[in-house]
Order: C-alpha cells, then structure tokens, then sequence
C-alpha cells in the first residue's frame, strides 16, 4: 500500500520553468543599463534660470564638468549643492533626463541691508551675512556694527539675531518708507537708527522689534517733524516711549 503512494507521487509531473521571459528580461535590462551608463545621455543641453551675472564663469565651469559624464553617474543632489554654494544663491536646484537636457533653477538671496565699511558684505532677508557679487540695490538701508555688536547680538541658545535685525530693515521699509537712516549695533546689542533727520531712535535689544516699530509708526503719525526737534527717541520700553529734546 505504502509502496503504491510512493509512485504515485514519484509519478507527479515536475514543473517547467520557461527560460525565454527571463533571457528578455535579462536582455532588456542589460540595454537599459548601457543606455543608462553611456555617454550619449551626458546633459548637453542646461537651461539656466535666475542666475547670478556675476558667476557666469563659475556656472559654466560647473555645467561643463558634466559633458561626458553618464546620466546614470550623475548626481542632481551634489550639482544642486556645489551651485547652491555660490554666495548669492539662496538654493539651487538641478535635474537632468536621459536624452541630454537639463534644467538649473536658482533662487537668489534677497538683500535687506548693506554692511557700513564692507562694500560687498550684505545681511540678506533671512538674516544671514555674505558677501555679495552683485550690485547693490539702490536705497538699500545701511547697517553699521560695532567691533564686538554681533557676539553681543548672541541669544542665550547662542542663536545669532541677525534674522530680526533683517526683519527690523523690512519692517521699517513696509510701515515707515520715507524714514531715512542707518541702523546701528552697538558693542552692548543696542539697536538704533539714526534718521536723517538728526534724532536718534534706539530700540534697545532685539526684543520684540515689531512692536516697536508699530509704536514708532503711530508716534510719528501724531507727530511728523518730531525727529527734526528732537536728539534721541527711546523706544527700549516701547509702551512708554522716552523723548530727549535737543
């Protein structure tokens, strides 16, 4: 009995595998990846948007490094990376396809003031210092920093407060567009603008600036000529603001 389920399952037919579908898988792999790796799919041709003028020379070095270079080697993260590293370029972004195009898209810094005493050092939109390559925008707003302003600008966490002093120069241009003046940074953190007018007006820390700015807004409002008669405006406090008549 036992002897007779034994061929009977000895007598089972065995499963065939075709080899064929797998011989053109195999095969169609082979030729993606020789299209892939094959120099005919280098990017050729790269369309370049937003670029900084001045680093021409410096993109075009970039973008013929990659003549020859396979589209499967290359890499956008790294492209995007070395191009993003330029010092007006915010970011930059690269991508390539296999039949030799490419597209570089870049997003610049947007100044918000210029360094007093360093022509080409600029403290961008999002608070960051760099030195420029491009020409300054007129009315560009002045920032003047004492030897030792910006450690002293330094927060607790140790976070520097540039990003407010940036947003303290965008907010002046937005609420008070005809106040002309320089703002300043003392060795201490003090912050202050000098207005043209000849009155100084002191924020005092980078505390609450926004608020400051609405309270200088609305004094000035009531009172328009009041830089002009005035030596010093203190906004430190700035629900009790402080005037010193000249």
């Amino acid at each position: 009995m036992r002897s007779a389920k034994r061929r009977r399952r000895k007598a089972r037919p065995r499963l065939r595998v075709d080899p064929v579908p797998l011989l053109w898988v195999a095969v169609a792999l082979n030729v993606v990846a020789g299209v892939a790796l094959s120099p005919l799919t280098a990017a050729t041709r790269v369309r370049v948007v937003g670029a900084p003028a001045a680093d021409e020379v410096r993109i075009r070095a970039e973008l013929q490094s990659l003549r020859g270079l396979p589209w499967a080697r290359t890499s956008p993260t790294a492209v995007s990376g070395r191009l993003g590293a330029l010092p007006d370029a915010r970011s930059a972004t690269f991508q390539s396809n296999p039949f030799g195009r490419g597209l570089v898209r870049f997003d610049l810094r947007r100044p918000a003031a210029l360094v007093a005493g360093r022509p080409v050092l600029v403290l961008d939109a999002e608070g960051q210092l760099y030195a420029t390559r491009r020409t300054v925008p007129e009315g560009l707003r002045t920032l003047s920093l004492a030897p030792g302003a910006l450690e002293a600008t330094y927060t607790v966490t140790g976070t520097l407060e540039t990003r407010r002093l940036a947003q303290l120069a965008a907010d002046l241009a937005a609420n008070l567009p005809n106040l002309a003046g320089n703002l300043e940074v003392d060795g201490r953190g003090v912050v202050s603008l000098r207005s043209e007018q000849g009155g100084l007006i002191v924020f005092g820390s980078t505390d609450d600036l926004p608020h400051k700015v609405s309270r200088l807004r609305a004094v000035l409002g009531q009172r328009p000529g009041l830089l002009g008669t005035v030596r010093r405006l203190d906004l430190t406090a700035p629900d009790n603001p402080v005037v010193a008549p000249r």
